[in-house]
């Protein structure tokens, strides 16, 4: 079976990577399309765009390299407050920053930053419980991947402590890619590699970390399934996944990159899978999948999200796309296409779509985009248009929803422009908001 192979890079220009890497940030050392091939579907973005006037607003610009740059991954509490990772260190280095930015008292006040632990590895995938301690997944080179906690401290100011509470060893999983946890504190993730089959490399898991049942006990955890892939040519069921997430009955639903439909020539498409929790009398989660991609089909970036309907959403390399049951099966339906994409969707209410581009926009710098269902069709508009200064320059980590109903992000370029990394590119970084 033609798998990609995923390598743990260095960290060098984020702009100058491929999406091939664990966590959301997928990267490895071949490089992205140049801007000069960018133009190329930039026109295709912008002609079929309706335009939105401006409610965007940079809320944090990283100030130099010693607080932080190359900013991914934001998540909310309930106060509104944002919680968020960044390179630290010299550049290229594979430490990360866990950071606060605490929401201002009143209107049009300023955000304030903080930072709340130094992790000597690059981290990734921050979820937060409801007892306010955070969790993540790290990787470094001669390393499977961890999961580590941070503990909240008891008192405001104090010092969080950083905790592995697992250690993959390879057979049961590498390369942990995404996580995400249920109302019990109960964490769920996916690894791309690891398990069985495929060749000894392993088709990737899915898994659960329980939390301790008393003081001196440890994180359980439990593998919920192995994929199998599939060798030489035919069907399976998915290897690699990339990402989970639950319906309200507690199924969880995920994407693999690969091991679905495999033919000699182009390859293996990936799959888009249901896991079912066990019944009464019966053990073990039980795999269905949904959709098998095309070999040869664009690669697949993110996980999914759900809508009310129970459609999944989802992102290639160069589409976003939307799997929904039509008459009894599964179908793909492709909603916007042409631009360089790096972060998943996230999906309101009323079934909008949102997300952001690497390329298109203003000097191919990036966009924030909003898909809405009018009239029988798709149509797109875009809340903003990165322009390589002051406001930010290439989204990679997609947006989350925040209070009052804006979506917050993240830029791995751009905003204080005295701020020069050594890779020839200015800026450390923004966090931003818009309004949709």
């Amino acid at each position: 079976m033609k798998r990609r192979v995923r390598t743990l890079p260095k960290l060098f220009s984020p702009l100058s990577r491929r999406c091939e890497y664990g966590f959301r940030l997928r990267c490895s050392a071949a490089a992205v399309p140049g801007k000069f091939v960018l133009g190329i579907f930039a026109l295709l973005c912008i002609a079929a765009t309706a335009f939105a006037g401006s409610k965007y607003q940079v809320i944090y610009r990283f100030p130099n390299e010693t607080t932080g740059y190359w900013p991914t991954d934001l998540i909310t509490d309930a106060a509104g407050n944002l919680y968020g990772i960044s390179s630290s260190g010299k550049p290229y280095s594979t430490s990360s920053s866990v950071y606060l930015l605490t929401r201002p008292g009143s209107a049009g006040g300023e955000w304030t930053w903080s930072l709340l632990h130094h992790l000597s590895f690059q981290a990734g995938s921050l979820v937060l419980d409801r007892a306010g301690n955070l969790y993540g997944l790290g990787f470094q080179e001669g390393q499977f991947g961890v999961v580590f906690e941070l503990s909240r401290p008891s008192a405001p100011g104090g010092v969080w402590k950083e905790t592995t509470i697992y250690r993959f060893s390879g057979w049961d999983g590498y390369q942990p890619s995404d996580l995400t946890i249920d109302e019990s504190g109960t964490l769920f993730g996916t690894t791309v590699y690891g398990g069985r089959d495929c060749s000894g490399s392993g088709c990737g898991t899915v898994y659960t970390l329980t939390p301790p049942s008393g003081k001196g006990h440890n994180w359980k955890r439990t593998v919920l399934y192995f994929f199998k892939g599939v060798f030489g040519e035919g069907e399976g069921d998915g290897a690699g996944p990339l990402g989970i997430t639950f319906d309200a009955g507690g199924n969880l639903f995920g994407i693999t990159e690969s091991g679905g439909d495999c033919n000699q020539h182009a390859g293996c498409g990936g799959t888009a899978f249901e896991l079912k929790p066990p019944t009464k009398g019966h053990n073990g989660w039980t795999e269905s999948v949904l959709y098998r991609f095309a070999p040869g089909s664009d690669q697949l970036i993110s996980g999914v999200v759900l809508d009310k309907s129970g459609a999944l959403y989802g992102v290639t390399v160069y589409s976003v796309y939307q799997i929904a049951l039509q008459d009894g099966k599964w179908v793909e339906n492709i909603l916007t296409s042409g631009c360089y994409l790096y972060g998943g969707p996230v999906v309101d209410s009323s079934g909008s779509v949102y997300g952001t581009t690497l390329g298109c926009g203003k000097n191919n710098d990036g966009t924030v985009f909003k898909l809405a269902y009018i009239h029988g069709s798709w149509q797109q508009t875009l809340l903003h248009q990165f322009a390589s200064g002051s406001d930010g320059e290439g989204p990679v980590s997609g947006v989350i929803f925040g209070s009052g109903g804006a979506l917050y992000g993240t830029t791995l370029r751009g905003g204080n422009q005295q701020c020069k990394i050594p890779d020839g590119n200015v800026g450390c970084g923004t966090v931003f908001r818009v309004l949709p």
